[in-house]
C-alpha cells in the first residue's frame, strides 16, 4: 500500500447515493481514500458543514460510509479527508479536504383536508378528514388540525396516514381549518413534515323558519295577548331555549327547553303599546345569547284604553260656600279588580276622592272664595296624583267657577267730617254670617289696619276719626277676621269709601292795630273754631321771628298773651291747634293763621283827645316864665258839618269822628276830625291863643300800593296876644311791611287871621311778596313856631293811620282777569259789603235776598260771611250743599247760599248737624228724611239756570277783587237793583 505523502490532497473522493431525499429520508455519503489507513495514525473523515458536525469516521480500508437524514426541508453540504482533527476541524490532512457534496431534503407533497358537509345547520356536525403523503406512526410527529378562526387545535393524530375529527358550532358563523405533519398541538404549525394545507371552510347556516305570533294584537287595557314562538328544530335534549323577550321593557317574558313552541300571555294596564320577539339560545339570555335561529322580527301589541270615562257637574256656577256635586263613571265596573275610579282637583293637585266598587263615584266640592276650580276622573290606582296603571282615559277637565256673593258694601255717615269728629262706617253682608265661620271685616286701607270685624248678623259698623286733617280710604268684605290682606274671600271687596278729615277753619290771631311805640304792651288772642278741652291738643301762639313759643292753652277756645319789644322792630305771631308748645307746628288740627305783624317804633304816635301837650315852664331872658300848650278835644255837630270830605271821593266828613286814631268809613277812605287849642301862658297868666279845626284822613287805592295821609289846619279864630305871628311847621313817615315815604308836601306857613292855613300830606308806597300781604301805617307830626316864645316851638302834635293791608294774594283761579297779579292796599278792619246786581242775576238775588230773611247770615242783623280760598273746604262745600238727587233737567243748575267760597258753607254746616233749606220758587222738594233747617244756622239751595248761576258767581269774583277780599276776610251781601217781578 502506497504510504501517504504529506501534503497529498488527491488522494480522496465523496459520493453520496441520493442527493434530493424526502425528509426523513436517508442519503448514505462514501468517502474512497487512495492509501488504506488501516495501521497508520490517520483516519477518513465525513463531516457535515451545514451544521459543522463530523457525521462519520473510519480507522481501517480504503472507505468510510454515514446515512444522513433531516427532519425538515433543507440543504447540508459534506466533504471528507484522511487526517486528524482538532475538534471537528480538520488537521494534519494526508488526503483531501474534498468538493462540497450537496443533499437536498424536500418536503412531503400532497398532504390534504377534506370536509363532508361545509354548509351545515347550527348545532349539526362536520367531519374534517387530514391525509399525510407517509405514515407518521414511529415517526415522532402528527397529523394536526387547526382552527385558524379561533387559533385553537382542534385534533392531532400520531398513526398511520390520515386523522378525522367532527366538528359543530351553535351560532351561524364561519370557521377555517388547515393540516398539516409536525409536533404535536403545535400551534403555529411547527417542525413541519407536509405542506399546510391550504384553508378549508365550514360555514354554519341559522335555522330558518322561528316565528312570533299573537292571537290579538289590540287588546283593551287588562285584557291578555297570548304569544306563541315556534321554533325550526325541536329544542328537547338540547342545551337551548325557545326564548320571548319584551324589547320594550328589556326584560325576558319566557323560555322553554322542550319541543318547538313556547306560548305566553302578556297584559297591561295602562294603554301603552310594546314590542316582543322570539329566538331559540340560552335561557333568559337578553340580550340574546348562543342564537341557534333567527330573531323574529318584533311583533306589536297595542292595549287600547277603555272608552267613555265621564265627569258631570249639578252646578257648575254655584256661589262662595255653595257645593257642586262631581259624578265620575267609568266604562267598566271596577269591583272585585285592582282599580280606582279617581277625582282629582288639577287646580290644587290633589287627589278629592276614590271609589273600589261599581261603575260611578261621586264627592260634593265647596270653595269659601272666588275661584275657579277644574276637576278630572279616570280609573287606575288609588288617588295616584299624577294619574297611575290608567285603565281609562283621563276626562277633560271639568269647571267649576264659585262666584262671589254680590251686594257687599260700606256706607258713611259723614263723608267730610272736621278733625277729630267721628264718621261711622256701616259695612252690610249679601247673606248672614252668623254660624258660619267668616266675619265681616272693615279695613283702613290708609294705613293697612284692621279696624273691626263682625261673627253675626249683615251688618258691622265702626265710629273712626282722625286728629289731623287726612283722608282715609275703608273697604269691608267678608272672609277670615282680621285677614290684611283680605283672606278667604266669600264677598267682593268694596270699591274704596274715603273719609275726609278737614280742619276747623277760622284759626284767628289778633292784636292791636297800627304801630306801637317801643316799649308797649299789646295782647295777642288765638281764636280756635272749636273747644280744645278734653281734646289732648292745645292752642299754640308763636313768635315766628324769633321761633319761639310765647304760650298754650289746653281749655276753651280762646288764648292769650301780651308781647311787647323795647326797640324799634317787627315781629310775625302764628296762632294753631296742635300739640303743645309744638315748633314746628305738630298734630295740626286747625289752619295755621297766616302771620299778624306787630311794629314797635321810635317813631310818635297818636296826640291823645283832651290831654294838654305842653312846654316846661322856662323862665325867658326878661325874667318871665312861659308855657305854650296844645290841646285835642272832639269838635261840635256844627264844626263838622264845615269838615271838608273825602279827596279820593270815598266818603262824606260827616262819617268821621273823633278818636286818637282816624277811623275807617271804607275799605279805602279813614278821617279823623278834632278841635285844637293853642295856649299860652306867661308868669302862670293867659298870654295868648288860637283856635283850630283839624281834618286827618288817609285814602287808599285797591288797585295800587301808593297811599296818600292828608292833613288840614284850619283857624277858627284869629291869633291873639302872645300867639301872634306863629306859623306852622309839618313832616310825615310811614312805618312796617316795607313802606318808604316817597313825598313829602308841607311847608312852614305863618297863621293868618282866618281859614285854612296848613295843608298838605305824604305819600308812601309798600311792596309785597305775591301770595302775601304786609300791614303798614302813616304819621304826620305838626309844631307851631314862634320866635317870641322861649324856647320857640310847642310840643309837636301826631296824626297816626289807622292799619293799612298792601297784598298780592288775591287767588289768580278766583279772581277776574283782568285783576290777577294786581297788588293793592285796604283797612283790613272795615268789612266791605258786596253788592250783587238782581238785574243780571234776578234769580239768584231773589234766593239770596229770602236766605237772609230767614236767618241765614251775610247783613248786618245776621252777622258777616267769611270767605275761604281753600279749595278742598269749596269743594266740600259744594258736595254737600248740592247733592245728586236734586232735579237738574233743562239746564238747571244749584245755587247754594252761604256760597261755596266761605267759611260758613254747607260742608261746615253739616259738620254742626245742620240741614238744608230752600226758599219758595226755588223748584226743590226735599226727599223723606231730609227736615229743612230754620234759624241761623245750616244753608240754602236754589235751582238756577246754568247760566244766571255762572253769571252771579263771576259778579261775587269780581266784588271779592274790588275790596280785596282775602282769605279769613268778612264780608256782607246785598242785593242790588232786584227787579219788583223777583
Amino acid at each position: 500500500m502506497k504510504a501517504f505523502d504529506a501534503g497529498d490532497g488527491g488522494g480522496i473522493s465523496l459520493s453520496v447515493d441520493n442527493a434530493n431525499p424526502y425528509q426523513l429520508r436517508s442519503a448514505t455519503l462514501t468517502a474512497t481514500s487512495a492509501v488504506n489507513v488501516t495501521y497508520t495514525s490517520y483516519l477518513i473523515y465525513i463531516k457535515d458543514t451545514t451544521s459543522g458536525n463530523v457525521v462519520a469516521w473510519c480507522a481501517s480500508g480504503v472507505t468510510c460510509s454515514a446515512s444522513v437524514t433531516q427532519s425538515s426541508a433543507v440543504t447540508h453540504t459534506y466533504v471528507s479527508w484522511v487526517g486528524t482533527v482538532s475538534g471537528t476541524t480538520p488537521t494534519q490532512v494526508q488526503a483531501g479536504p474534498t468538493s462540497e457534496v450537496v443533499v437536498t431534503w424536500s418536503p412531503w407533497g400532497g398532504m390534504t383536508l377534506t370536509v363532508d358537509n361545509a354548509n351545515p345547520n347550527q348545532l349539526v356536525g362536520a367531519t374534517l378528514t387530514a391525509t399525510s403523503p407517509f405514515n407518521v406512526t414511529s415517526t415522532g410527529f402528527y397529523i394536526d388540525i387547526e382552527d385558524t378562526t379561533t387559533g385553537q387545535a382542534v385534533t392531532y393524530c400520531s398513526n398511520g396516514t390520515t386523522c378525522s375529527v367532527t366538528v359543530t358550532q351553535s351560532s351561524a358563523v364561519t370557521h377555517n381549518y388547515v393540516a398539516w405533519v409536525g409536533s404535536a398541538a403545535s400551534i403555529p404549525p411547527a417542525n413541519l413534515q407536509t405542506n399546510v394545507t391550504a384553508p378549508t371552510a365550514v360555514t354554519w347556516s341559522p335555522w330558518g323558519g322561528m316565528t312570533l305570533t299573537v292571537d290579538n294584537a289590540n287588546p283593551n287595557q287588562l285584557v291578555g295577548a297570548t304569544l306563541t314562538a315556534t321554533s325550526p328544530f325541536n329544542v328537547t335534549y338540547t342545551s337551548f331555549y325557545i326564548n320571548i323577550e319584551d324589547t320594550t321593557t328589556g326584560q325576558a317574558v319566557t323560555y322553554c327547553s322542550n319541543g318547538t313552541t313556547c306560548s305566553v300571555t302578556v297584559t297591561q294596564s295602562s294603554a301603552v303599546t310594546h314590542n316582543y320577539v322570539a329566538w331559540v339560545g340560552s335561557a333568559a339570555s337578553i340580550p340574546p345569547a348562543n342564537l341557534q335561529t333567527n330573531v323574529t322580527a318584533p311583533t306589536a301589541v297595542t292595549w287600547s284604553p277603555w272608552g267613555g270615562m265621564t265627569l258631570t257637574v249639578d252646578n257648575a256656577n254655584p256661589n262662595q260656600l255653595v257645593g257642586a256635586t262631581l259624578t265620575a263613571t267609568s266604562p267598566f265596573n271596577v269591583t272585585y279588580t285592582s282599580f280606582y275610579i279617581n277625582i282629582e282637583d288639577t287646580t290644587t293637585g290633589q287627589a278629592v276622592t276614590y271609589c273600589s266598587n261599581g261603575t260611578t263615584c261621586s264627592v260634593t266640592v265647596t270653595q269659601s272664595s272666588a275661584v275657579t276650580h277644574n276637576y278630572v276622573a279616570w280609573v287606575g290606582s288609588a288617588a295616584s296624583i299624577p294619574p297611575a296603571n290608567l285603565q281609562t282615559n283621563v276626562t277633560a277637565p271639568t269647571a267649576v267657577t264659585w262666584s262671589p256673593w254680590g251686594g257687599m258694601t260700606l256706607t258713611v255717615d259723614n263723608a267730610n267730617p272736621n278733625q277729630l269728629v267721628g264718621a261711622t262706617l256701616t259695612a252690610t253682608s249679601p247673606f248672614n254670617v252668623t254660624y258660619t265661620s267668616f266675619y265681616i271685616n272693615i279695613e283702613d286701607t290708609t294705613t293697612g289696619q284692621e279696624l273691626t270685624w263682625c261673627s253675626n248678623g249683615t251688618t258691622c259698623s265702626v265710629t273712626v276719626t282722625q286728629s289731623s286733617a287726612v283722608t282715609h280710604n275703608y273697604v269691608a268684605w267678608v272672609g277670615s277676621a282680621a285677614s290684611i290682606p283680605p283672606a278667604n274671600l266669600q264677598t267682593n271687596v268694596t270699591a274704596p269709601t274715603a273719609v275726609t278729615w278737614s280742619p276747623w277753619a277760622g284759626m284767628r290771631l289778633s292784636a292791636s292795630p297800627g304801630v306801637l311805640a317801643a316799649t308797649t304792651a299789646t295782647t295777642l288772642t288765638a281764636v280756635s273754631p272749636f273747644n280744645v278741652t278734653y281734646t289732648y291738643t292745645y292752642i299754640n301762639i308763636e313768635d315766628t321771628t324769633t321761633g319761639q313759643e310765647l304760650t298754650w292753652c289746653s281749655n276753651g277756645t280762646t288764648c292769650s298773651v301780651t308781647v311787647s319789644q323795647s326797640s324799634a322792630v317787627t315781629h310775625n305771631y302764628v296762632a294753631w291747634v296742635g300739640s303743645a308748645a309744638s315748633i314746628p307746628p305738630a298734630n295740626l288740627q286747625t289752619n295755621v293763621t297766616a302771620p299778624t305783624a306787630v311794629e314797635w317804633t321810635n317813631s310818635p304816635t297818636s296826640t291823645p283827645i283832651g290831654v294838654a301837650q305842653c312846654t316846661p315852664t322856662t323862665r325867658g331872658s326878661d325874667g318871665h316864665t312861659q308855657q305854650v300848650c296844645v290841646t285835642e278835644s272832639t269838635p261840635s255837630a256844627a264844626e263838622l258839618a264845615s269838615y271838608p270830605t273825602d279827596p279820593g271821593g270815598g266818603a262824606d266828613a260827616s262819617a268821621c269822628s273823633a278818636a286818637n286814631q282816624p277811623k275807617a268809613v271804607s275799605r279805602t277812605w279813614a278821617c279823623l276830625d278834632k278841635e285844637v287849642d293853642l295856649d299860652v301862658t306867661t308868669d302862670g297868666v293867659p298870654s295868648g291863643g288860637i283856635h283850630f279845626l283839624v281834618s286827618d284822613s288817609q285814602s287808599l287805592d285797591t288797585s295800587s300800593v301808593d297811599f296818600t295821609h292828608y292833613i288840614t289846619f284850619t283857624t277858627v279864630s284869629a291869633p291873639w296876644g302872645t300867639a301872634v305871628g306863629s306859623s306852622f311847621t309839618a313832616n310825615g313817615s310811614c312805618a312796617g311791611g316795607g313802606c318808604t315815604e316817597t313825598v313829602q308836601n308841607f311847608s312852614t306857613q305863618l297863621i293868618s287871621t282866618g281859614g285854612q292855613d296848613l295843608t298838605g300830606n305824604v305819600q308812601a308806597a309798600t311792596s309785597p311778596h305775591i301770595g302775601k300781604f304786609v300791614e303798614v301805617n302813616s304819621w304826620i307830626q305838626v309844631s307851631f313856631l314862634n320866635p317870641s316864645w322861649v324856647g320857640g316851638e310847642s310840643t309837636p302834635l301826631v296824626y297816626d293811620s289807622p292799619t293799612v293791608r298792601c297784598d298780592d294774594a288775591l287767588n289768580q283761579d278766583d279772581v277776574l282777569p283782568i285783576n290777577r297779579y294786581i297788588p293793592g292796599c285796604v283797612y283790613p278792619d272795615y268789612t266791605p259789603t258786596l253788592g250783587i246786581d238782581g238785574a243780571v242775576a234776578p234769580n239768584v238775588g231773589r234766593h239770596i235776598f229770602l236766605a237772609q230773611q230767614s236767618g241765614l247770615p251775610g247783613t248786618l242783623a245776621n252777622g258777616p260771611l267769611v270767605r275761604t280760598m281753600d279749595p278742598a273746604l269749596k269743594a266740600a262745600n259744594n258736595r254737600a250743599a248740592c247733592p245728586a238727587w236734586l232735579d237738574r233737567s233743562g239746564g238747571r243748575t244749584c245755587d247754594e247760599y252761604p256760597f261755596e267760597s266761605t267759611q260758613y258753607g254747607a260742608a261746615a254746616q253739616a259738620e254742626a248737624n245742620l240741614g238744608p233749606r230752600t226758599v219758595p220758587g226755588c223748584g226743590v222738594t226735599f226727599p223723606a228724611g231730609i227736615t229743612p233747617s230754620t234759624g241761623p244756622g245750616g244753608w240754602s239751595i236754589c235751582m238756577v239756570s246754568g247760566a244766571e248761576n255762572g253769571a252771579a258767581g263771576g259778579l261775587l269774583a269780581g266784588q271779592y277783587v274790588v275790596d280785596r277780599v282775602l282769605d279769613g276776610d268778612a264780608f256782607f251781601v246785598t242785593v242790588l237793583d232786584l227787579p219788583v217781578s223777583a
